[in-house]
């Protein structure tokens, strides 16, 4: 295990682990992030994972995937 500080972030690429915003505007807390941000954030977040071919993603709460992804999403490991 390798310890990094929040300056070395971009090395987790060096383990095959990216690292990435769908909305891309710094907020406190998810829910100040509205709706149509998450929707209108998709293209660009979809293109990401088109181009880089992650064997899986891994969001950071319920809300983001809810609003972009799947309005039905729960824990847990999606099809």
């Amino acid at each position: 295990p390798v310890l990094l500080s929040p300056l070395e972030d971009r090395r987790v690429l060096e383990w095959g682990i990216g690292i990435t915003d769908c909305v891309k505007r710094a907020s406190r807390m998810a829910s100040e992030v509205k709706a149509h941000e998450f929707r209108s954030a998709l293209p660009d977040l979809l293109e990401r994972i088109q181009v880089c071919q992650p064997r899986l993603i891994c969001f950071n709460g319920l809300m983001g995937y809810r609003q972009a992804i799947d309005p039905e999403g729960t824990l847990g490991l999606q099809a």
